[in-house]
């Protein structure tokens, strides 16, 4: 039985989507210069690729909204998602998949942005990679 591994999906949305991925890089550098000066381009392209996979993942397909999902890894931090709210919400079946992400920047109240960017300078810490 052919197994295809997770890493290896996610090569193939990306190929497909790399006319996608280039312009939310392009529209990133341009739209959060102050927030992104210093990423190098392979560090941008590499995070926005996995989060373009993870947005791909819950669902979400027009491209505002996978550009939207983008922005919060690098507004918030890379790994949101993870937090159990955020997660919740992305993962409701009750709420159709074009609906999640605004459900949740409507939804979602500012300490758990706040707590999810702490979880992740938390982690970084504890990993020995200092602050970002």
């Amino acid at each position: 039985m052919l197994k295809i591994r997770r890493a290896q999906l996610d090569a193939l949305r990306l190929e497909r989507h790399r006319p996608l991925l280039g312009r939310i890089v392009e529209r990133l550098r341009r739209d959060l210069a102050a927030e992104l000066a210093g990423t190098p381009d392979d560090e941008l392209e590499r995070t926005a690729g996995a989060g373009l996979c993870r947005a791909l993942g819950y669902g979400i397909e027009t491209e505002p909204e996978l550009e939207k999902f983008v922005s919060l890894l690098f507004l918030v931090a890379p790994d949101f998602d993870e937090h159990p709210f955020v997660a919740a919400i992305l993962r409701d079946e009750s709420i159709p998949p074009a609906a999640r992400l605004g459900t949740l920047l409507t939804a979602c109240p500012r300490d758990v942005w706040d707590e999810a960017a702490e979880r992740w300078r938390a982690r970084r810490r504890r990993e020995g990679l200092g602050p970002t």
